[in-house]
């Protein structure tokens, strides 16, 4: 009897197993479509905007489910090294690009 019991709770142990290897595989097939529907409206927005998205605070490091600034970019499609770039300012051009606006206005 006792070889019977276990094969009843195998199957049992398999039948649940199977119930939630479905709906695990349900919730990753509807993730992979949000995933792809965001990346295709990520590239609508246009690089400087995507830019805007990457969190470069390091408190947010520190929680289970962040992602780090290096995996931000790889998802989003930008170069880390635009997130740091600075354009410098040439302020005599500035000060002649104002001046001529101010001509002909």
């Amino acid at each position: 009897m006792e070889l019977s019991k276990a094969l009843k709770e195998y199957k049992d142990e398999l039948i649940k197993a199977q119930a939630q290897n479905e709906r695990l595989t349900t919730l990753v097939g509807k993730v992979t479509v949000e995933k792809e529907y965001l990346a295709k409206k990520l590239i609508s927005l246009g690089s400087s905007s995507c830019k805007q998205l990457v969190d470069l605070k390091p408190s947010s490091l520190h929680t289970p489910h962040s992602l780090s600034v290096n995996q931000q970019c790889q998802l989003l499609g930008v170069n880390r090294s635009g997130l740091y770039y600075k354009p410098s300012v040439n302020h005599t051009k500035q000060i002649i690009k104002n001046h001529i606006t101010k001509v002909f206005e």
